[in-house]
């Protein structure tokens, strides 16, 4: 079985978020008929869009309960914007492999939000 990776998104207009508490304001907004997943956020104090399509989940939850004993620290205090390649989370969803979902992580300073989707994209504003 392959390892989990953890890769950095830097594909962005921000390029890569730094630091756990870059992240602040969120505002979840979902479109269950687009199934799309949307987080409103201030970034270093600007107003930013992640958008999340196709998803098939989502997981939100408290960062002192999140499980990341097997991340790499360094990854942690140096994103909060990742791909977790080869995903256990997401071997274990029935189709998911041959719908090309994606695990993608945005770390706040008290969330973790988490998605099984097809694709990301992020703008300045808010939808």
């Amino acid at each position: 079985m392959m390892d989990q990776k953890y890769n950095p998104i830097t594909d962005t207009i921000l390029g890569k978020i730094e630091g756990r508490d870059a992240i602040g304001k969120v505002v979840t907004v979902v479109d269950d008929i687009a199934s799309k997943f949307s987080l409103n956020v201030n970034v270093n104090n600007m107003d930013v869009t992640f958008e999340f399509e196709s998803c098939m989940a989502m997981k939100r939850m408290l960062i002192d309960f999140w499980l990341y004993d097997d991340l790499n620290p360094n990854l942690l205090k140096s994103t909060c914007f990742f791909e977790v390649v080869d995903s256990l989370w997401i071997k274990g969803m029935y189709g998911a492999d041959e719908a090309g979902l994606k695990h993608i992580v945005v770390q706040t300073y008290d969330f973790v939000y988490e998605f099984a989707c097809k694709g990301y994209d992020v703008r300045y504003g808010h939808v």
